[in-house]
């Protein structure tokens, strides 16, 4: 039988007979709350090992309550989900996505430049888990993306949104390649090949 007591805030006890066999907080004040995570842990407890409540017990209950219940019906500790998890799971299926003609190498190394920074923005952060990356630490993130890229332009002299000082410049570079050994009208090398009938002619009318 399991029962609720109010003891600051809300606590399971679950007797079998007159012995108190597991006792944890529910982790909240809130009566109707503690109705709701009892619910769910009684049909966890009848269900067993297998139930699939489990895994949203765990993000319900305090850590140490959760842990007590688990161990006494015998719930093997599934690792949580992490942004390298995450990332794996996208690497695979960009590739995929490459390999039909559907997603550009170009846009998936922006993403891999996105990636990188988050990653470093996470472990600033000490997150790891899928679960504690919320929408509001995605807009965080955002932020302090732009701070940095600010600070960067302003001691590099260049612009580093959209793509990044390293992306636009390496662009650049081949960009200024293609123009010049282009012979299109209009081109460095078209220029060059004018200038020297000029110099050409002028020799011919001496």
């Amino acid at each position: 039988m399991l029962t609720v007591h109010k003891r600051g805030k809300r606590h399971a006890d679950l007797l079998i007979g007159r012995i108190h066999a597991v006792r944890g907080s529910l982790g909240t004040r809130n009566e109707d709350a503690a109705r709701r995570f009892k619910h769910k842990l009684e049909i966890a407890l009848a269900e067993g090992c297998a139930s699939s409540l489990w895994h949203e017990l765990r993000t319900l209950l305090p850590r140490e309550t959760f842990a007590r219940f688990a161990v006494f019906v015998g719930v093997k500790e599934q690792p949580l989900p992490t942004w390298s998890d995450l990332r794996k799971v996208f690497t695979v299926f960009a590739e995929q996505r490459v390999k039909f003609g559907k997603l550009a190498e170009s846009t998936v190394e922006r993403y891999e430049h996105t990636f990188t920074e988050f990653e470093f923005f996470l472990s600033e952060r000490k997150t790891t888990l899928l679960r504690d990356i919320s929408v509001p630490l995605v807009e965080e993130f955002k932020i302090w993306r732009i701070d940095k890229d600010q600070k960067a332009e302003a001691l590099s002299g260049c612009d580093r949104r959209g793509f990044g000082c390293g992306y636009t410049a390496s662009h650049f570079r081949v960009g200024s390649k293609k123009r010049v050994d282009s012979k299109e009208p209009g081109s460095d090398g078209g220029q060059a090949r004018r200038q020297s009938g000029r110099r050409r002619g002028a020799i011919y009318r001496e």
